[in-house]
Parts: C-alpha cells; structure tokens; sequence
C-alpha cells in the first residue's frame, strides 16, 4: 500500500461514512448528536477509506447508563478490509466499548484478549409506507411539546431530559395513543442523520402491554415519517422477539446489526 493520507477533519469523515448511510448510521449520528465528544480519524487512498470514531462515554446517557466503567465508545467504519484494519490497529483497547456492524471488524475485536461482547441491535427500515400504515390512527396525536408524563415514559427506555430537549430543538415529535382519556402508548421520532429519522423510545405501561398499542404508535411514526419523505429506523435488541415481530407485522425491513463488545 501506498501511504495514506489521513485527516482529522469532521466533515471529511462525514463525507466518507454519507456514502452508505445506513451501514455507518451509528457513527453519523454520534457526530451530529455529540460532534464536541467525538474524535474521529479518516484513512485515505484514492477511493478506499476507513473512520476510526472514538466517543466520549460520558456525553452518551444510555452508554454512560449501561458501561459506567469505560472511557470511550469506539466506532470502525470503512469501505475495505485492508483500511478497516489500519482504523482497527489505531484503536484504544482498553476500557472501551467497540460497536461494529461489519463482519471483518467483528473478527478483528473477538479475537481481542478479555473482550466480552455485550449486546446486539438490529435496524429495521422501509423506503415505502407499507399499506398497513397508510391509514391513520385516529386516537393517535402528534405533540410537539414535552409533557412531564411523556418524559417519564421516555426516561424508561433511558432517554435523559437534556436528550429529550436537543431532539426536540431540532424537530423531533412525540406520538401518543389515548385510549379512555389516557395515554396507553408512546414513541418518539428525532433526526438521526439527514433523512433518516429514529422511531425511538417505545413505552407501553407493563400492564397494558400485549393489546396492539405499540403496533399503532409505531404504524402512525412510520406513516408520520413517510409523508414527509423521511427514512424511519427502528431499532432494538436482537434478543426482543417482540419488537422484532412488531417491525416485521408493520412492513420495516432489516438493514443493520450492531453488535457491542466491551474490553
């Protein structure tokens, strides 16, 4: 290999990791959401590049929530196994979490020593309203405003208020079904990254749960989305077979696997 050029500048890396969207989701939205905790590295040849993305545990509330003793979540990104390595030798590996969604960093950080991998998420999408969202669902309203009650239920899928507040901020919406006068379901939608907007922060009070009112939240975010020619994605962990059935009985596709690994 020639020597690489390599760059230091967020908006290079930004350029490379826009070129599949979907694939490097993750690291963009880090950059957008936590740009001032981000340090990011680009590896460049002609047209083969990679991104080594090292994030600040502690500007991340759920990472700070779920790995309270590591120091940094490390991101690895690239269009070829020969420069995903370059950013792979280049990491920290120690006290961090590595988050990949490719199968060749994948095999590069399980063979690191006392690695334990720790969760998995899939994405789901849909570059289309499918015919069960295309109905809307009358007792489901759009807020633009916060309330206490709907903070609360957010604060349970680990959302914190300043979170809450920066979506918010920048466009995001609350969606709520009331069925008797009462909120029985909820879920928000913020910018992810350009046209790619999350369908988070699904709450159902546990003795509601099992009667068909995420399905409708979730249906009325897609829907929501969608008319605004914006790209859902809905994420969860591998092993929640029930939000897996819910993305699949509303027509979303799986487009991402992230798994976490912490050293």
């Amino acid at each position: 290999m020639n020597k690489y050029a390599l760059s230091t500048d967020r908006a290079t890396a930004i350029h490379c990791l826009s070129s599949d969207v979907f694939a490097h989701l993750m690291t963009l939205k880090m950059l957008t959401l936590f740009p001032q905790a981000c340090v990011t590295t680009t590896y460049r040849e002609g047209d083969s590049w990679s991104c080594l993305t090292l994030l600040d545990i502690s500007a991340s509330g759920w990472d700070s929530q779920k790995y309270p003793n590591q120091e940094s979540v490390v991101f690895l990104d690239g269009n070829n196994e020969q420069f995903l390595k370059i950013a792979f030798e280049n990491a920290p590996k120690k006290n961090v979490i590595f988050k990949v969604h490719d199968s060749f960093s994948r095999s590069q950080v399980a063979q690191l020593p006392g690695i334990e991998q720790t969760y998995s998420f899939l994405s789901y999408s849909t570059s289309a309203i499918p015919k069960k969202s295309l109905q809307s669902v009358s007792r489901v309203q759009v807020c633009a405003e916060l309330t206490a009650e709907a903070i609360d239920g957010f604060e349970q899928n680990a959302y914190t208020q300043e979170e809450l507040q920066y979506h918010f901020q920048n466009g995001a919406r609350w969606l709520r079904l009331d069925v008797g006068g009462a909120c029985v379901s909820q879920c928000l939608v913020f910018q992810n990254f350009n046209l790619v907007w999350e369908i988070g922060g699904v709450f159902t009070p546990p003795a509601l749960r099992r009667k068909g009112y995420a399905k409708k939240v979730v249906n009325a975010a897609i829907r929501y989305l969608r008319l605004r020619n914006r790209l859902p994605r809905y994420q969860f962990e591998a092993a929640n077979q029930g939000s897996r059935a819910l993305a699949e009985s509303v027509g979303l596709n799986h487009v991402l696997t992230v798994d976490h690994f912490k050293i």
